[in-house]
């Protein structure tokens, strides 16, 4: 059970991990990137056909190592650690949550 909102779309843009800061005014409303599980029951949504997903990365809140950020690739369900220095893998959509 989801303890937590998804926000209805996307943000417009698709974003470079380095530079990515949050607005804000979307952060004072409690807007904020999610975790990797939660990414995990947003994917679990858009597989029902909820909440329209694009087939594609999102990016996650979780890292380990600085500039290596977590992943969902909402085509198959896969995770990817990715380095976020890198121009291909250090790129994503980002749906944000609230609590």
């Amino acid at each position: 059970m989801m303890n937590f909102e998804i926000a209805p779309t996307d943000l417009e843009l698709y974003v470079n991990f380095l530079h990515f800061k949050l607005d804000p005014t979307l952060k004072k409303e409690g807007w904020r990137l999610p975790s990797l599980d939660e990414l995990k029951e947003m994917y679990q949504k858009h597989k029902q056909g909820k909440y329209n997903f694009k087939d594609d990365r999102y990016m996650s809140a979780d890292y380990d190592q600085p500039y290596y950020n977590w992943i969902l690739n909402f085509e198959d369900g896969t995770t990817r650690h990715v380095d976020i220095t890198e121009s291909h893998w250090g790129r994503a959509n980002i749906r944000l949550v609230r609590d």
